[in-house]
């Protein structure tokens, strides 16, 4: 066996049994502005983005204004190409209704060989909707025709993994 082969083969064996890092997110967002929005106001939102120290490529933002707001001060995309692991972009927006939809900024980071996308969300005030929750089986469901205690009053063998 020539050393190159038994080179690979150590290179091979020590990354295959590394211990596995941490999942770290290339690009985080947060966009904050005030808890409550009133018609005639003139808010400012910061944007937050930060990214790992690997991803450098230039960061690509979109922002998408709802109707009843306009933006006074910023601009509706804009590339960043400066490195920097964190930015802070700051909006300035005229409240002329307070909006039904949401203010989103889309940020997005890519190269020849990755790509990452971000989302954040501000909802001048409004409150998360709620998600669906999982709806509870009828308490008198049957499997096989029997309510399940009586299956298992009755001594019917579950299964057991083997």
């Amino acid at each position: 066996m020539s050393r190159v082969t038994l080179l690979c083969c150590a290179l091979f064996v020590s990354t295959a049994f590394a211990q596995p890092r941490s999942a770290e997110s290339p690009l985080t967002t947060n966009l904050r502005g005030p808890d409550v929005v009133h018609k005639g106001d003139v808010i400012n939102v910061q944007l937050d983005l930060m990214r790992s120290p690997q991803f450098a490529g230039p960061l690509i933002v979109h922002l998408a204004v709802p109707q009843g707001a306009q933006l006074v001060v910023g601009t509706i995309d804009e590339t960043i190409t400066d490195g920097s692991m964190v930015q802070t972009r700051v909006y300035r927006l005229r409240i002329s209704e307070v909006p039904k939809g949401d203010l989103i900024v889309t940020v997005d980071l890519r190269s020849e060989h990755y790509g990452a996308l971000a989302t954040a969300v501000y909802r001048f005030g409004r409150p998360e909707p709620k998600r669906p929750q999982p709806i509870a089986p009828p308490a008198n469901l049957r499997l096989r025709g029997e309510l399940p205690d009586q299956r298992s009053s009755q001594g019917v063998p579950s299964r057991s993994p083997r």
